[in-house]
């Protein structure tokens, strides 16, 4: 339980750094990028927190790397 408290407030904390800033600037694009990788990061945090078996983003890398590959036309 602990652990969950830490990790909430390490994702609030980083929040309240780095969210004013990105507003005062108006860089609106880094701010949606910097919440989808922050909470993806806390979901996958937090289902491992509580023991969820977590398959590896590595293969989500592999399909993304695949697709743009055939893109291109690489084999």
């Amino acid at each position: 339980m602990i652990y969950m408290v830490l990790l909430v407030a390490a994702l609030v904390l980083v929040f309240l750094y780095e969210v004013p800033v990105m507003v005062k600037h108006k860089h609106w694009r880094d701010l949606v990028v910097f919440s989808v990788l922050s909470l993806s990061v806390f979901i996958t945090s937090l289902l491992m927190l509580i023991k969820v078996n977590v398959p590896s983003p590595m293969r989500l890398v592999e399909a993304v790397v695949n697709a743009f590959m055939r893109l291109w036309g690489r084999p």
